[in-house]
């Protein structure tokens, strides 16, 4: 038992690390960061570098990765990138810091190569000393991690409360505006804590490291996981959090102490404890929880006094059009259509040619690419209508795909009857999750979802019966889907019925409803809409649609593959598909097409260390959604706009506004000229 105890004290411990420094990043800026992971293994791979490969001294290289390089690059994020999101949009937060997720992976193995890792050193030396406390072995790695937790929580608790610097940060929290006007500089406060934050993230990076592994991912899942207990504090209650990480540390371990460890389901259950206790406090504190998420001081005036780049940066869910001075004040509503249907139809006709002039192989890769355009529809859906960000949707999307294989495979349905059966199972799902976070803030929106996807990544994908270790069930198709360009031109089909639905849903009274509950949730619930209803009308529909694209991706891979839907890999499908335009269909269609050909065409064309280039280049492109909220396609569609504007469209003079007791011209008329053309002011006239 003490054995157990020790371990989830530690296994507790580097939960509260990463949880603590992710409080104090949403404390100050209201942020939360989803790149944390990543960033704390950018430094614990600059002091693997330093330390293992160049051979430096364990303190030389921890000061210059840890106080360094972590802080400058906090510094560095910040005014290039943070700083900008000050008045964004959840979504946009979001969008970016898995951007910078994405980016930094790639970063760090064109930097430092990407060698294997059996073991990364910490800041123990070599050998590590172990410990004996009431007859479990400790090491000092694991005592590191220990002290840590405590120097975090005592002088975080300290700053926070006790001093100046802690009230000027939970002040800025609140409102930057009304933190100006006590002549101290939000600005300023915002590049110390994000320098901070991003310090202690190295820090736990390197301590961590020795424990868990040097892998991007197992970085990535301890920064999920770690969310449970940054729920339980309340995002914002540094001592919360850290009692409750060791808490749930040292619940996980008991609990596995009492697991049968032979039994294959155990590892599942050990994972997704943390994720069940965050879903049930979730639940549990649903009313505190909706109540505290509706406030916002002095959100009003910041945007108000906030300068025009800011304010651009915040995502209008309304449109990627809206605003914009081309679309409203040069062009007619049949232009505007002209232009969308022009922005939709080309990409089409370019699949399409595509289809049938490319070799063999890469018309199966486009194949690909358009299931997967099917299935990232959900995201314009749920989304760019619903106004809901859930990292979920790649779960619906393995549903699709693994429950049409187990059913055409293992019990002989035919292969439409599986398909169909699996896109309308998972309708009740969405709308169950739907109504749950139906009144949650968008930041609980996103860890619920995320929480959802984990747990089924662990407690169902993981199954045996699906993995089949790793080469998922088979699935035999028929002999008349497997020509490649048939395939192309039968998902484009789809692609374009499920398109044309979502535009006549965007015309339709459910989709003004949808409109005005993106516009403002009050606003629409004092007209009479049902706000409840259409989050699970439009959640029901985009779980459809995903399942629906999963399913197709099974039958153009002959194989249901639950490896290929996992929750981290939707976290890069949202960050590709915002992008390049979450509300546009032609966005999805770019979107699944360029994820699955771009990196085939690095993998053939530009081999070596530049096949890390494609995963940058999302990363980057979600990160630059801070300078185009729209996207890409809006960005294009804007330039176009004042393209023609200045070549071919005519500029509308503005009208000449009349003057009180200017003359008027009139002169004589004859016997057949009209009283108009006596007048001369066309102001008259009218």
């Amino acid at each position: 038992m003490v054995e157990y105890l020790v371990a989830g004290l530690v296994i507790g411990g580097i939960y509260a690390v990463i949880a603590g420094g992710l409080t104090v990043t949403y404390t100050a800026s209201g942020v939360l960061n989803f790149g944390y992971g990543a960033l704390a293994y950018f430094v614990a791979r600059c002091y693997y570098f330093f330390h293992t490969q160049q051979g430096w001294s364990i303190w030389l290289a921890a000061v210059l990765s840890i106080v360094v390089i972590g802080p400058a690059l906090g510094a560095v994020l910040y005014l290039t990138l943070f700083r900008l999101l000050g008045q964004a949009s959840i979504l946009l937060k979001v969008v970016v810091t898995i951007g910078l997720s994405v980016a930094l992976g790639p970063i760090s193995d064109v930097l430092f190569g990407n060698p294997a890792i059996p073991a990364a050193p910490g800041l123990a030396p070599q050998p590590v000393t172990t410990f004996q406390v009431f007859g479990a072995a400790v090491t000092m790695d694991q005592v590191i991690v220990l002290a840590s937790v405590a120097l975090i929580l005592v002088g975080g608790t300290l700053i926070f409360k006790f001093t100046e610097g802690g009230l000027l940060v939970r002040a800025m929290v609140d409102s930057p505006a009304m933190t100006s006007l006590t002549g101290n500089s939000p600005k300023r406060i915002s590049l110390c804590v994000w320098t901070g934050s991003v310090g202690i993230a190295g820090l736990v990076g390197v301590i961590v490291a020795p424990i868990v592994g040097l892998t991007s991912e197992e970085f990535t899942l301890l920064m999920a996981t770690a969310f449970a207990a940054l729920v339980v504090g309340e995002m914002v209650n540094l001592f919360r959090v850290v009692i409750a990480a060791l808490l749930i540390g040292v619940a996980t371990s008991l609990i596995q102490g009492y697991l049968p460890p032979q039994n294959p389901l155990t590892a599942e259950i050990v994972e997704s404890i943390p994720l069940a206790i965050m879903l049930g406090w979730l639940l549990f504190r649903y009313r505190s929880i909706a109540a505290h998420a509706s406030m916002r001081v002095g959100g009003m005036l910041d945007r108000a006094i906030a300068p025009p780049s800011a304010r651009a940066a915040a995502y209008d869910t309304r449109g990627p059009l809206a605003g914009t001075q081309a679309s409203a004040d040069y062009l007619s509503a049949p232009r505007r259509d002209y232009m969308r249907s022009a922005g939709f139809l080309v990409p089409l006709v370019i699949v399409a040619v595509l289809a049938l002039s490319l070799p063999t192989f890469w018309v199966g890769l486009l194949s690909e690419g358009v299931c997967f355009s099917i299935a990232f529809l959900a995201f314009t859906l749920v989304t760019g209508e619903g106004g809901m960000i859930w990292l979920c949707m790649s779960t619906f999307t393995g549903f699709g795909a693994v429950i049409t294989a187990y059913l055409a495979t293992n019990h002989g349905w035919p292969l439409l009857a599986a398909i169909a059966f699996s896109a309308v199972v998972v309708m009740p799902v969405g709308a169950i999750l739907a109504f749950i976070t139906s009144r949650m803030g968008g930041v609980y929106v996103t860890l619920v979802t995320l929480t959802f996807g984990l747990l089924i990544d662990n407690l169902f994908f993981a199954r045996g019966t699906f993995q089949n270790f790793g080469s998922g069930i088979e699935l035999a198709t028929p002999q008349w889907i497997q020509n490649y360009r048939f395939q192309v031109f039968l998902f484009l089909g789809v692609f374009c019925v499920i398109a044309f639905g979502i535009e006549h849903l965007r015309r339709s009274t459910a989709g003004m409803s949808l409109a005005a509950l993106r516009s403002s949730e009050i606003g629409a619930r004092s007209l009479g809409l049902n706000a409840v209803a259409l989050k699970a009308f439009i959640a029901a529909c985009a779980t459809f649609v995903a399942a629906l694209g999963g399913a197709l991706i099974a039958v153009q891979q002959s194989v249901g593959n639950p490896v290929f839907f996992s929750t981290l890999n939707g976290l890069v499908w949202l960050a590709i598909v915002a992008t390049v335009g979450i509300r546009l269909n032609a966005g999805a269609l770019n979107a699944g097409v360029s994820f699955i050909m771009i990196p085939a065409l690095f993998a053939t064309f530009l081999p070596g260390r530049v096949l890390e280039l494609p995963a940058f280049l999302f990363g980057l492109g979600a990160i630059m959604l801070c300078r185009n909220p729209d996207g890409i396609i809006a960005m294009q569609g804007r330039q176009i706009r004042s393209l023609m504007r200045r070549t071919v469209l005519p500029r509308r003079e503005p009208p000449s506004v009349p003057v009180l007791g200017a003359p008027v011209e009139v002169e004589a008329v004859g016997a057949g000229a009209s009283e108009s053309d006596a007048v001369r002011s066309p102001e008259l006239s009218k």
